[in-house]
């Protein structure tokens, strides 16, 4: 037997176990297949041998559909930062639920919201509030363009900023394509999957995360670049921080050549940063 076919046999068995034990979960995925794509509501979710189902969360609990219990470190991406279902949250909800759902207009709690934002940035005097980071970053691209009247937007290699074109390029090292990925100091644009749009992603261009020789890419083309946008910690590659360093350097450059520095940060759940923010 080969390694390769030790490594499959393995694996299989693996996908076996976990299928076996979580009977529930399995019939829960099946029949969501039946219709949605791959039985999830977003690629996210996806997992091998089947993604996780969930039945109900408490605290930093978490418990499948099999009834297994898990700490739950995720935290909904970050988003329940007080816990699943926390006493204060259902409490607050239950008060303001008599007031209405949804307005879809302006109301006098908006500028305590944002006041709360601009309080906990240094540096952040206004805010805008989005739908989702995908729709931020868009937004956030269109006004470093505007604004400098310049085409380009540079991105790091392995850095994730939604699904919309214009960034869906060079996620990680893998692929590439018959041309290759490029060296690691000069990485190439690399379209992360067919039906993107050519003249949106040919105007980024793809700098390496941490390495000096981001800077002399931005330098050659500084005179068309609008921003550089930026994970300070690199969410999907792996949870990668970004040198203390680094970033200053960044920040000089970028204000040298007169490009904006956006720094996309939604995962921490707004501790100390939103989604973008803007340097500009």
């Amino acid at each position: 037997m080969t390694d390769n076919e030790k490594i499959a046999e393995v694996l299989n068995a693996y996908r076996a176990a976990i299928a076996a034990r979580s009977p529930k979960s399995l019939a829960i995925w099946q029949q969501n297949r039946t219709v949605m794509p791959a039985g999830v509501g977003s690629v996210f979710r996806l997992a091998d041998p089947l993604p996780m189902v969930i039945r109900r969360a408490q605290g930093s609990r978490i418990w499948d559909a099999d009834d297994r219990e898990y700490l739950d470190c995720m935290l909904g991406f970050s988003v329940m930062i007080l816990g699943n279902a926390p006493e204060e949250v259902e409490a607050a909800i239950r008060e303001a639920l008599p007031d209405g759902t949804h307005y879809g207009q302006c109301h006098e709690h908006e500028y305590g919201f944002a006041r709360l934002f601009c309080d906990m940035v240094p540096g952040l005097d206004r805010v805008s509030f989005c739908n989702s980071g995908t729709e931020a970053t868009l937004y956030a691209l269109r006004l470093a363009r505007g604004t400098t009247g310049r085409p380009l937007i540079a991105k790091f290699e392995g850095g994730y900023h939604g699904t919309h074109d214009f960034l869906a390029v060079s996620f990680g090292r893998s692929g590439g394509g018959p041309e290759g990925l490029g060296p690691v100091e000069d990485p190439r644009t690399i379209p992360e999957s067919p039906g993107l749009v050519e003249g949106a992603w040919r105007d980024t261009i793809v700098l390496p995360f941490n390495h000096p020789a981001a800077f002399d890419k931005i330098r050659r083309h500084a005179d068309r670049l609008a921003g550089v946008i930026i994970e300070p910690v690199q969410g999907a590659a792996g949870a990668i921080p970004a040198d203390r360093e680094f970033l200053v350097e960044l920040r000089r450059i970028t204000q040298e050549i007169g490009a904006f520095l956006i720094f996309d940060e939604v995962i921490t759940g707004f501790r100390r940063n939103s989604r973008p923010l803007f340097c500009s």
